[in-house]
Formats: C-alpha cells, sequence, structure tokens
C-alpha cells in the first residue's frame, strides 16, 4: 500500500443559478478525469443545455445524484479527489493523462513530480512523497534480503580508459568509440568478475554517480557504501571508501576529466603527490614495442599485478557483517543462521537501521589505533598540521599525530612515537628517531609515505618492513617527474586530436 499522502476530496457544485436539471452523467466513480473533460449534462430554467467540468484533474469517487435528479445553485452533485501527479512523463500525469505543461508557466500544484528516480529516462518524474514511498519499498526489501547497497565509481575503480594510441593486439583491452572518430581504449581490472560475484551476494550495486543523494535515495544514505578513486567528489564522505586508482595505461588518468583539468601543483596537497608517485606505473608504449611477440597474431601481454580487489571485497564484506550484527543486537534477533529467519526478517524491517557512515568510521578507525605518528617532510612547516591531507588520513585510521618524536626512557610508554612517516631521509626528526631507536624498548618504526596510503587505501596495518626510506631518495622530487611526464603526454594527446580532426576533414 502506498504511503503518499492523499489530497482531501472536493465537491464540485453548481455553479450556475439557472440550472434545474441534471440530465446524464458521462462519468463513473473511479474514473480520472482532466480539466477539459465533461462530466455530465446540465438543463436550465430556459431549455439550454450545459456541460459540467470538473475544477482540475483527478479520480471520480462518487456520485451524489442521479440522472434527470433537480439541482439547484450550490447543490454538491459528485466528490472528486484531486490528482496529485506524483508520475510525470514528458509533462504527461501517468495518472490523469493531464497536460502539464502550461503549468510551467505558473506556480506548481500540491505534488508535482520533481524527483527524477530513473537515471537513464530523465524525462520521468516523481513527487517526493511517491519516492520516498518506492525507497521505503527498497528499503524494506534489502533488510530482508540482508544486503547493503553499494555505489560503483567506474573508471579508475573498476576499469581503467584511455583515448591514447595502443597496439590494437592487446590483450584484455576493449575497443570502441562513442561518437568518432576517437576512439576509447578500456582495460577491466584484474579480479573484477570474482569481486562482483562475491559482493553481489551481500550488496546490491549500482553505477550511478551523483553527489546529489536526494535526487536517487530520498530517504537518506544509511544503507549506502560508495566506492570510488576520488574522494573530493564525494566531499570526504564516511560512508566512501577511497579505493586505490587503478591506472593501467600510463599517461592517463581519469578519462572524464580532460587533459590539464587537473590541480595545479601549487594547490595539491603534498600527500597526494606522495600517493601518485608511489603508485605503480606500467612501461611505456615505446618500451612495450620492443617486447612484442613476433608473431602478429598472437595478443600482447602488458604486466598487470594489480589485486586490489580481493582486498576490496575483504573490506565490503567486514561492513556487512558489522552493520547487520548491529541490526540485529537493536532487535535482539540471531541473523546469522539461529531462529526464525522470517522472525528476524520482520523484526529488522521494523527496527531503526544503522547507519552505514558510523559502520565504516568504526572499522576505519581501528587500523591505526594505538600508533602514535610524526610526519617528516610531508607538508610545508608553514601549513597547520590538520588541514594537511596526511594528518586528516591519520586520525580517521584511528593514530595519534605527534608534532614532534617523543623516545627514550624518560618517556611515558603511552605518549613515545611509534612511527615516523619521513618524506626523505637527513632531517632533524630522522636522524633524531634513528639514534633514539636503541633506547626505546618498543622501538619506533621510520617509513615512507606509502604506508600511510597503503594502510588508508586497505583498511589494515601493513607491515612496516615493506616501506623503507631509502637514502637519497626524495619521495615527494619523484611526483615532479611523474609531472613532467604528465604534460609531455597532455601535448602529445592535444597533437593527436588535432591530426585526426585534420583526417576528418579530408
Amino acid at each position: 500500500q502506498c504511503c503518499c499522502p492523499s489530497l482531501q476530496l472536493q465537491s464540485i457544485a453548481i455553479s450556475d443559478p439557472t440550472v434545474v436539471r441534471l440530465e446524464r452523467w458521462r462519468v463513473k466513480p473511479g474514473q480520472y478525469v482532466n480539466p477539459t473533460d465533461s462530466l455530465g449534462l446540465l438543463r436550465t430554467s430556459a431549455g439550454k443545455e450545459l456541460r459540467l467540468y470538473p475544477p482540475n484533474g483527478g479520480r471520480i469517487v462518487r456520485l451524489l445524484v442521479s440522472d434527470g435528479s433537480a439541482v439547484k445553485l450550490g447543490d454538491a452533485v459528485c466528490e472528486l479527489e484531486p490528482c496529485e501527479h506524483s508520475i510525470v512523463m514528458k509533462d504527461l500525469c501517468a495518472e490523469c493523462g493531464q497536460n502539464l505543461q502550461w503549468r510551467a508557466r505558473r506556480t506548481a500544484p500540491i505534488g508535482l513530480a520533481t524527483v527524477a528516480m530513473v537515471h537513464c529516462i530523465p524525462e520521468l518524474h516523481v513527487s517526493q512523497g511517491r519516492a520516498e514511498c518506492l525507497a521505503a519499498e527498497d528499503e524494506d526489501l534489502l533488510l530482508k534480503q540482508r544486503k547493503l547497497v553499494l555505489l560503483v565509481d567506474l573508471d579508475q575503480t573498476v576499469i581503467h580508459t584511455t583515448t591514447q594510441n595502443v597496439p590494437p593486439k592487446l590483450a584484455k583491452v576493449h575497443h570502441f568509440q562513442l561518437k568518432p572518430p576517437v576512439w576509447y581504449h578500456t582495460r577491466v581490472r584484474p579480479g573484477v568478475e570474482e569481486f562482483l560475484a562475491r559482493i553481489s551476494r551481500r550488496m546490491l550495486q549500482s553505477a550511478n554517480k551523483d553527489r546529489q543523494f536526494e535526487v536517487f535515495i530520498p530517504r537518506g544514505d544509511h544503507m549506502i557504501v560508495i566506492i570510488d578513486d576520488r574522494d573530493e567528489v564525494w566531499d570526504s564522505m564516511p560512508s566512501l571508501i577511497h579505493v586505490k586508482p587503478y591506472q593501467f595505461f600510463e599517461g592517463t588518468e581519469d578519462i572524464n576529466c580532460p587533459p590539464g583539468s587537473a590541480v595545479p601543483a601549487s594547490k595539491a596537497d603534498p600527500m597526494d603527490l606522495v600517493e601518485k608517485a608511489m603508485e605503480h606505473q606500467h612501461p611505456q608504449p615505446e618500451k612495450q614495442q620492443e617486447q612484442q611477440p613476433q608473431d602478429p597474431n598472437q595478443p600482447i601481454e602488458w604486466p598487470d599485478n594489480d589485486r586490489y580487489l580481493y582486498r576490496l571485497a575483504d573490506i565490503l564484506t567486514d561492513i556487512h557483517s558489522e552493520y547487520y550484527r548491529r541490526l540485529d543486537a537493536s532487535t535482539g534477533t540471531d541473523g546469522g543462521g539461529g531462529g526464525d529467519s522470517a522472525t528476524a526478517a520482520t523484526a529488522s524491517t521494523k527496527a531503526k537501521p544503522p547507519e552505514s557512515r558510523q559502520v565504516c568510521t568504526k572499522l576505519r578507525g581501528q587500523v591505526l589505533r594505538g600508533c602514535r605518528l610524526v610526519f617528516s617532510g610531508l607538508f610545508p612547516t608553514s601549513l597547520p598540521p590538520e588541514k594537511s591531507k596526511a594528518y586528516q588520513i591519520a586520525t580517521g585510521l584511528g593514530a595519534e599525530v605527534q608534532a614532534d618524536v617523543q623516545l627514550g626512557s624518560k618517556v611515558a610508554q603511552d605518549s613515545r612515537t611509534t612511527h615516523l612517516v619521513a618524506a626523505k631521509s637527513g632531517t632533524s626528526k630522522f636522524h633524531r628517531a634513528r639514534k633514539a631507536q636503541p633506547e626505546s624498548p618498543d622501538g619506533c618504526s621510520i617509513v615512507n609515505p606509502e604506508w600511510l596510503w597503503t594502510c588508508y587505501y586497505e583498511w589494515r596495518r601493513c607491515p612496516e618492513a615493506d616501506f623503507p626510506v631509502v637514502a637519497d631518495v626524495d619521495y615527494l622530487g619523484l611526483r615532479r617527474d611523474s609531472r613532467q611526464r604528465r604534460d609531455s603526454e597532455v601535448k602529445r594527446y592535444k597533437s593527436d586530436r588535432k591530426r585526426r580532426r585534420q583526417e576528418s576533414l579530408v
């Protein structure tokens, strides 16, 4: 049963003082009518025949007088339930059939459909009440099936697409055109089939990407989990899992961002530079040409050791388990198999669902709990640490950030620095941490910035020994070399685009 509020019934009365009789009705109860539809025929005292029209569209509920009855001014002859126009397709009401285009220049009536629920059909709109009603039904179905909603970004999350020239025989790369003459080349991230098959048992996937939740999630995002390689699109929402960007084609980042539209280096956070600098870079196509097989019909294999989706599936599984553990605890039911499953599902739909953002925040905050971090060389000293990306990531993972290295036997156990995250060796903090290591019972791990980003992407504390700070290596300086390669790729892209345009004109 629809939970949309019904409008109050209207009584249609005789407004002409000369009318004396209702000859016959032309409608039946339950019939939808428009303002231009004739409800019945009236007869005046002079014998003239008139037509009865409704004041607005709606559904006829009841006829109060019969054919041939005598009527006078002010007598109610029928009851009309006004149509709230809760479903509109191209300015036509799907319930009463009224053309609403003329209302565009007037004040919108109550209940006019303004919510676009279907992403692929933008002309279809429903009212806010109808949207909430449909969302409530979907929410109940999710709770009964013990699932969540997963909002999936595509490019650089589960696929990578480029418009650069690549070998046509490149293995596992799909080539297509959206609008000639540009060709797109897409590589699917390794393990995506197993990832979707595993997650589909716990979540419903959606490929829509829209920051305005009220458009397609009228009842809120409390059952939504988002995976995206760009956290700035979602303003770092708590329910967002910032995935490690998948980059198979070197020199191409998000295909939705045109070349040169990236954040300028002067405005970019130093931690973002470290992230990009430490990401795995695939060999250039020119270098791959030397490794091509002799047989022209044999596919060309480029190395791809990305295995991030397997870890991402574990993260989503943990979120799902914790979400429904909280729900079962609030309802006092056992949803894991013990007891009556039907009773548990009914109790779940009646209870207030937990917030997915709270679940994500809790699990994320356990990654580096108990760790005390000091940063060295990750951001300018003039920048307050609280405004840096590194600080926000560390505190979000549950770590405590200290201003300086605190080690030695005189420092309390619960105040000793556990990690020094250094962008390069040779700094004063680096030397103090290394010098104090023999005096500290627990020691201080000195790691490069990739350790922090790997913990952030994988939601687990990674082995510190895998991320040493190599002498004479400036991890932030690596990004400068990468930026120069990107600029050269942008120039080559523009040159190829100009050449393709000239060829199309010829």
